[in-house]
């Protein structure tokens, strides 16, 4: 496979991975066209808002979503 067609799979895969998580988050075509772009701004604010791995999201490793954090941390040390 050439650079440039390993480049555009690369790519392709990426969209697809964006338009599942946009089809489980019922996330609109108009809302996921900037992130389609492929801009580092756009794939970092998609990933953020909708709690996408980053790992997943551009190379396919890990799971989908973030996982939450523990109970502990969101709670703070110490308190119950």
């Amino acid at each position: 496979m050439t650079c440039e067609r390993a480049q555009r799979a690369f790519k392709e895969a990426m969209r697809q991975r964006i338009r599942e998580v946009a089809a489980l988050r019922k996330i609109s075509d108009d809302e996921i066209k900037p992130t389609l772009r492929l801009k580092h701004q756009e794939i970092a604010r998609f990933s953020e808002e909708h709690g996408v791995n980053i790992g997943w999201l551009l190379e396919g490793d890990g799971e989908m979503f973030k996982r939450p954090a523990p109970l502990l941390t969101l709670l703070g040390k110490g308190e119950t």
